[in-house]
């Protein structure tokens, strides 16, 4: 529905009534039509006016952006990126945002730097922990974490505050007419009432049996369908820790050793919660000290005091970054106050609210977990020692097997299998490693393959003994298959014919009743359905075939039609009444809708001005330069643009 209306919004006479209304705004500003000239790096991905945005600014909002989506959509390469246009969508997006700033400058729209500092300041993520206040150098290095620059960093606070003084005034007010979100309303609870019936296998004829003449003739129609895949009989050499664990004998010492090593980091030390009162100077500390001393809840002396009042919750001493705060914090009792803390950063006064005790290591509940990790070590060591012991062997032209046997190493045949790991039967062969199968399908008949890695620490070397191409089954192999599938399929043929004849009397006149009586079915009714319910209510789409729900909105009252219950059964339906919906309940809905409709009508506003922007702006894009700085292959490039990669 939503695209309905979008097409109307983008339409030419709608969208030069918005145009009228942004660019008079632009005009009485001052900005004027045509580019101001250069500006800017030599290696700019974007020029929009006198603005300009480097390969390096590009690599990172392309980064971020893709971080973003990763989070949603999992792990994304810059082949994946290039290959579904991900590249070229961002430059196209940093274009128009750059395009739109260019314009707000040139329209004299300006930010000052105390607006700028006092956005800056609402950001509790760049205050100093210990004095509550904006830390200039925490600012630099969080910058420096996400590969920005204050002056750069602040140029896109300028272009955000900026964008939304401008498209706050334009849009304030706007709310689209009612009439537009009653056509929603109208549209999602418009109610429909079907009656119905189901043609199924009981009402036609049962289908003859075919011949082998028909099966042959089917089978070779349907070839692609029946052969069977390339098949390989692999004799396959494991180097696999997992049954060699047992061999290990553990030393009671060695397990000591190693608990004693990591001992400090098993245990959990001590942990402290404290409130923090910060000074300004040491007479201040002190008289905070005196008060807090005196029973004085420190969050009052903080307010009367008008100073940072900061709660350390569960910090263990080295956490504590300042050393003669963690020595002051540890010192204290329950409910004990300090006295003045001249720490780097200035005095503060400490309380102490509560102690955890630290646990120590326990290597009765470690034991366990250190022991089978000496056994994994003992196993993937004398994997190793095979491995070595087999190459030896191997390159001084002992045969895979006798190599094998000299290293100690297990031999098994695996096959015929397919790339997929089935057998000729097309069923799964247990425990096959996908990745030996991979190296299988790529190793000429007879070679002997290097060792590989595999799955869960295992490796392995493997020779392909023979291959059996891909064939066509004989008839006689298949022939039970292939006899039910036929008869299946001229069973739906026939329940589709017969409802296909049995609609056209609906079509013609006779009564649902009357059609539905002469084939022996029973006809059943849905009442009252309307978009929203059909849509939303998990009844309805459990009960009700997703065919029969789609066409039964698509077609007039008093119309038959036909819908799919899941082969072999065909609905054979009519629309019997189309109702509007309860009037208040409409109401809501247009309501409801209005803010939705509206913000996607400026949202439409907003991407038509930016592609205005670029045009006034003369915003030129290098996609080639783009895709260099995110590390885009070329020849992948030149494919994905259809054209031969350029010459070095």
């Amino acid at each position: 529905m939503f695209a309905a209306f979008r097409g109307l919004f983008k339409s030419r006479v709608f969208t030069v009534v918005l145009f009228g209304l942004l660019l008079v705004a632009f005009v009485a500003l001052g900005v004027q039509s045509g580019g101001t000239g250069g500006g800017g790096v030599s290696n700019w991905v974007v020029k929009a006016g006198s603005r300009t945005v480097s390969a390096p600014e590009f690599k990172r909002r392309f980064d971020a952006q893709k971080r973003e989506l990763e989070q949603q959509n999992g792990p994304i390469s810059i082949e994946m990126a290039a290959t579904n246009g991900l590249d070229l969508q961002m430059l196209r997006a940093v274009a128009g945002q750059e395009a739109f700033a260019a314009l707000m400058q040139r329209a004299g729209i300006r930010i000052s730097d105390a607006q700028v500092a006092a956005q800056l300041r609402k950001n509790t993520a760049l205050f100093n922990p210990v004095t509550g206040q904006f830390d200039q150098q925490i600012y630099a290095q969080r910058l420096g974490e996400q590969g920005l620059t204050p002056a750069g960093f602040e140029t896109l606070i300028r272009d955000e505050l900026s964008a939304d003084q401008l498209v706050s005034g334009l849009a304030y007010g706007l709310r689209v007419p009612r009439i537009y979100t009653s056509w929603i309303g109208a549209f999602a609870l418009e109610q429909r009432d079907v009656s119905l019936f189901v043609v199924d296998p009981s009402m036609v004829p049962r289908a003859a049996e075919p011949t082998d003449a028909e099966l042959a003739e089917f089978l070779k129609a349907n070839a692609a369908r029946f052969t069977r895949p390339e098949l390989r009989a692999i004799t396959v050499v494991e180097f696999n820790p997992a049954g060699l664990e047992a061999q290990a004998t553990v030393d009671p010492a060695e397990v000591q050793k190693r608990f004693d090593f990591r001992k400090d980091s098993l245990s959990k030390p001590e942990t402290r919660t404290l409130l923090q009162v910060s000074a300004a100077n040491a007479g201040q500390a002190q008289q905070i000290a005196d008060r807090l001393a005196k029973g004085e809840d420190p969050a009052a002396v903080a307010k009367a005091l008008n100073r940072p009042l900061t709660t350390l919750a569960d910090r263990p001493k080295s956490a504590l970054p300042d050393a003669k705060i963690a020595a002051a914090a540890f010192a204290l009792k329950d409910g004990q106050s300090s006295g003045p803390v001249e720490a780097q950063l200035g005095y503060v006064v400490l309380k102490l609210i509560k102690t955890t005790p630290g646990v120590a290591a326990d290597l009765t509940a470690e034991r366990a977990r250190i022991e089978a990790e000496i056994r994994s070590q003992f196993a993937q060591d004398r994997v190793d020692e095979q491995i070595e012991a087999y190459d030896m062997a191997h390159s001084g032209g002992m045969s895979l097997t006798a190599a094998a046997a000299k290293a100690g190493a297990k031999v098994v045949n695996i096959g015929p299998v397919t790339a997929q790991g089935q057998n000729e039967a097309g069923m799964p062969v247990p425990g096959v490693d996908p990745a030996l199968l991979k190296a299988a399908f790529a190793q000429p008949v007879g070679a002997d393959s290097e060792v590989e890695e595999g799955a869960n620490g295992a490796s392995f070397a493997l020779r392909v003994e023979r291959v059996i191409p891909p064939t066509l089954p004989p008839l006689a192999a298949i022939k039970p298959a292939l006899q039910q599938l036929l008869v299946a399929r001229r069973t739906l043929d026939a329940v589709n014919a017969r409802a296909v004849a049995l609609t056209e009397r609906v079509t013609k006149g006779e009564s649902l009743a009357a059609v539905a009586a002469s084939a022996g079915a029973t006809v059943s009714s849905i009442k009252g359905l309307d978009r929203l319910r059909a849509s939303q209510d998990p009844r309805v789409s459990q009960g009700v075939p997703r065919d029969l729900l789609e066409k039964m909105f698509g077609v007039k009252p008093g119309e038959a039609f036909m819908a799919d219950a899941g082969p072999p059964r065909i609905i054979v339906a009519k629309l019997d009444a189309v109702r509007p919906g309860e009037v208040n309940q409409v109401a809501r809905i247009i309501e409801a809708q209005r803010p939705q409709l509206t913000g996607q009508v400026f949202r439409d506003m907003q991407g038509q001005v930016q592609s205005r922007a670029m045009s006034v702006t003369k915003t030129k894009m290098d996609l080639a330069r783009a895709r260099n700085a995110i590390g885009v292959d070329p020849e992948l490039a030149a494919k994905v643009d259809g054209k031969p990669a350029p010459k070095a």
